[in-house]
């Protein structure tokens, strides 16, 4: 993505708005917490995953960028789950007797612990 910007709209794309890109990326996933496979195919199997990429399944998701001293650091997606998956999945290690619900049930205490996670540059 940053590549295409640069294309676009030469050195200057860190001081610009980032503009759609046409970069088309396939998903396949390969553990326990696909959040943004999950969230654009509704499963986190990898069959379902390949057959929708070769037969050209579009699905359109929203990316962030991240500025800092109005400069864009870095793109991302998925940005709400960022060291939240990572309490989640270490709160429902003591919980694997429940099996996929674990991550609900912890899920769930980890919003209710109402932590604030401070991001790092």
């Amino acid at each position: 993505m940053w590549k295409q910007q640069i294309e676009m709209y030469g050195s200057n794309a860190a001081k610009t708005d980032p503009k759609p890109c046409p970069l088309k990326i396939g998903l396949i996933p390969a553990g326990s917490t696909n959040a943004v496979v999950h969230c654009t195919t509704g499963l986190s199997d990898p069959t379902t995953s390949a057959l929708q990429i070769a037969m050209g399944r579009n699905v359109n998701i929203d990316i962030i960028s991240c500025w800092y001293n109005g400069d864009i650091e870095r793109f991302a997606t998925n940005f709400v789950g960022y060291g939240f998956l990572g309490d989640v999945l270490k709160a429902s290690e003591d919980y694997r007797w429940m099996g996929p619900s674990r991550y609900d049930f912890s899920g769930f205490k980890t919003i209710l612990k109402s932590q604030v996670i401070q991001g790092k540059n």
